[in-house]
């Protein structure tokens, strides 16, 4: 019974790794396009709220948007400061800003936060910027952004260059 179960072990485990496949591969995971988020602006930043968030205004809307994709530090910790003065020092070099509200999340309403990809106006990505100076991290939580490729080469470039957060490593 024991080289039974010898043989077994790996064949269950073999039979598995083949169903998820089969199941990941039949039955793809669903995701909204990009053309199905919601593009606004462009928008005045009205206040920087932390180090990934910005009170804004969009023509007749305004609300709180999160920028996806960033791991920041919160208020009270270490580097919050520097992460919230580089968040203000982009969107005051930016004048304005746009606003891609994730699929699913709704229009802007004040006091509500909602998560967005936000570019300045040379169509750089806000949250890129913050994680390619090292000021912030890449998260991957959802909802993930489209530009998850761009953030996560920020990252690594961040790391490389020993930048912000990355320093004293």
């Amino acid at each position: 019974m024991r080289r039974f179960g010898f043989f077994l072990f790996p064949a269950a485990v073999v039979l598995v790794a083949v169903l998820l496949v089969a199941r990941v591969t039949a039955f793809p995971r669903s995701e909204a396009p990009a053309s199905q988020s919601a593009r606004v602006g462009p928008c005045d930043v009205e206040f920087v709220t932390g180090a990934d968030s910005l009170d804004v205004r969009c023509d007749s809307q305004s609300g709180r948007v999160r920028l996806i994709g960033l791991d920041s530090p919160e208020r009270g910790a270490r580097g919050f400061e520097r992460a919230s003065a580089g968040l203000r020092s982009l969107v005051g070099a930016a004048g304005s800003v746009t606003v891609h509200l994730a699929p699913g999340v709704g229009a802007l309403e004040p006091g509500v936060e909602r998560a967005a990809d936000v570019y300045d106006g040379h169509g750089r990505n806000l949250s890129a910027e913050m994680i390619r100076r090292g000021w912030s991290r890449y998260r991957t939580l959802e909802p993930a952004s489209p530009q998850g490729p761009e953030l996560a080469a920020a990252e690594i470039e961040a790391r490389v260059q020993h930048r912000g957060v990355w320093a004293a490593r």
